[in-house]
Order: C-alpha cells, then sequence, then structure tokens
C-alpha cells in the first residue's frame, strides 16, 4: 500500500513541478524585460545629446507571431538633437542596430506613418511635434525562451 502511496505522490508531484517551472519562468522573463528596458532608457539619457524621454514600451512574449518562443521587446520614444547616424555611433558599443528584427532606430518625422502597423505604436505616447524625435526598438530572446507564454 506504501508503494501506491508513494506512486500516486510521484505522479502528482511531476505536473506540478512543471506548472511551478512555468510560473517562474514567466516571471523571471518579465523581470528580465523590464531589466531590459530600464537599461535602454538609461543608455539613451547617458548616451546622447539633449534628450527628452517621451516614452517607453514593454512586452514579453512571442512578438514575431511565428515560432514557439518568449521576446523580449522594449521600445522608447525620445527626442535628441543627435542626428539617426549619431545615435547609432553612441549607442553601437552597447545594441548591435542590426535594423531588422532584434535593434534598429527610426527617425520618427520620415517613417512614423509605416510604423502604425506595429501593435505597441498606439499604446504609446507619440507627440504632435515629430522634429528631433527618435524611436529605439530593441527585440532579443528571453532567458526562458521555451516558456508556455511563446506558445
Amino acid at each position: 500500500m506504501k508503494i501506491l502511496k508513494r506512486i500516486f505522490i510521484g505522479i502528482i508531484c511531476i505536473p506540478v513541478l512543471m506548472i511551478l517551472f512555468e510560473i517562474f519562468g514567466f516571471i523571471v522573463n518579465h523581470i528580465a524585460t523590464n531589466i531590459q528596458t530600464a537599461q535602454l532608457e538609461k543608455a539613451i539619457l547617458s548616451e546622447l545629446s539633449m534628450v527628452e524621454m517621451i516614452d517607453t514600451y514593454s512586452e514579453t512574449g512571442n512578438t514575431s507571431g511565428t515560432g514557439n518562443h518568449v521576446d523580449m521587446l522594449s521600445v522608447a520614444v525620445f527626442k535628441t538633437e543627435d542626428t539617426k547616424t549619431d545615435i547609432k555611433n553612441k549607442l553601437k558599443n552597447i545594441y548591435d542596430f542590426d535594423d531588422e528584427f532584434g535593434c534598429w532606430v527610426e527617425e520618427l518625422k520620415e517613417s512614423h506613418e509605416h510604423l502604425n502597423g506595429f501593435s505597441f505604436w498606439n499604446k504609446m505616447d507619440i507627440p504632435e511635434d515629430l522634429d528631433n524625435c527618435y524611436m529605439i526598438y530593441l527585440n532579443e530572446r528571453a532567458p526562458f525562451v521555451d516558456n508556455i507564454e511563446g506558445h
């Protein structure tokens, strides 16, 4: 009878441990996203000239909609007297600007219309005056990339 009790406890413990591991991964991923966004904001404020931070946005999950993985998305909108090239040059030791999926910078006056298609765009405060206004998009894999949140 003791052996059946131990088997029953084992059968119950395995799914519970799996659920707890997924919850732990979920929490760690969200903390990591918040840290990434805070570091992005700090880098912008410390490395660029005459910066006015407008808004930041964070999202944890499958941001591309393809595959089963978890991303950490951080977006910052800010004003600066630096040019797009200056921004890239000043932040290139911190971020790898690939101009595709992972990390890129946009001058909003030039490209704000095509950004309307991004889910985060309507969730951010975008100023009316887009002069010297830029956005940095940073999307990296989460620490628990195979977490249930990415499915």
